[in-house]
């Protein structure tokens, strides 16, 4: 977990704003695995990394129809809701798709599906977390 430096702006994600988010995020990972399927890999559920991935992944899983898998597994994608440093999501790069909310510019994993790319400066602050400013 990335600790918030005093110097980073906090940005407020509400539950309308996230709504819209998962379901724009809902729709590009659909597309990806539309054109992944046509060069013949299949998926086998989703892994929402704990604590940020997990709300994710359990939307999307309804979704799309994919089992919500408590562990990463063969053929999974996993989930969560920023890419920051990366360092959390660097044991997954290169063996499982990885699709995020949120990648930081500097990070050390770039998503194969992301929505935004946001600067340093950024803390990401969901409904659910409790951040003090």
């Amino acid at each position: 977990m990335v600790e918030k430096r005093p110097e980073q702006k906090i940005r407020h994600v509400g539950y309308a704003e996230y709504e819209k988010m998962l379901e724009r995020l809902l729709k590009q990972l659909n597309e990806f695995i539309q054109i992944e399927t046509k060069k013949g890999k299949s998926f086998s559920g989703l892994y929402g990394l704990p604590r940020g991935g997990l709300p994710i992944a359990v939307h999307l899983s309804h979704h799309l129809n994919l089992p919500l898998f408590l562990e990463a597994k063969e053929n999974c994608i996993v989930i969560d809701d920023i890419s920051d440093s990366g360092k959390t999501l660097l044991k997954y790069k290169d063996k499982y798709p990885i699709a995020t909310i949120f990648c930081k510019k500097k990070t050390l994993v770039v998503p194969d599906v992301y929505l935004e790319m946001v600067l340093e400066e950024d803390w990401i602050n969901f409904p659910w977390e409790n951040v003090k400013e």
